[in-house]
């Protein structure tokens, strides 16, 4: 009985570590630029890393997915559309698979949030680890 369904477990938990991979990457590298811009000197990257970090972990995860892989898809496919018109260009829409919505969402919002070392870097960074400011 388990066996008819272990390829399909396989496939899922291949799909869930390739997202929780991608996520990682992501989370790391969009957290420290907006760390750096909230250290920042400048105003305006102070005020960007403020507005991000209080809209986007204002917004819970499953809002945010549903934004991005409706709403970004809509978004980007009637840009293109616009622009290839324009030119007289012939395009397909893009349609984003639910993987890259995921990715694109947790590290975002829910990722850095389970992360052991999170308070740690909140703490030297200045930022508070529950509330993000």
């Amino acid at each position: 009985m388990i066996a008819d369904w272990l390829p399909t477990l396989v496939k899922g938990s291949v799909l869930t570590l390739g997202v929780g991979v991608i996520a990682l990457v992501l989370s790391l590298v969009c957290g420290m630029i907006i760390a750096l811009f909230r250290l920042s000197h400048s105003r305006i990257l102070r005020s960007i890393g403020t507005a991000y970090t209080t809209i986007i972990r204002g917004i819970p995860e499953l809002v945010l997915l549903l934004l991005i892989f409706y709403g970004g898809q809509q978004f980007i496919n009637d840009w293109r559309f616009e622009w290839a018109d324009a030119r007289g260009i012939d395009i397909n829409p893009i349609d984003f698979a639910p993987f890259w919505a995921g990715a694109i969402v947790y590290p975002n919002n829910g990722f850095f949030s389970v992360l052991p070392c999170h308070r740690w870097c909140a703490m030297h960074c200045r930022v508070s680890a529950t509330t993000g400011w």
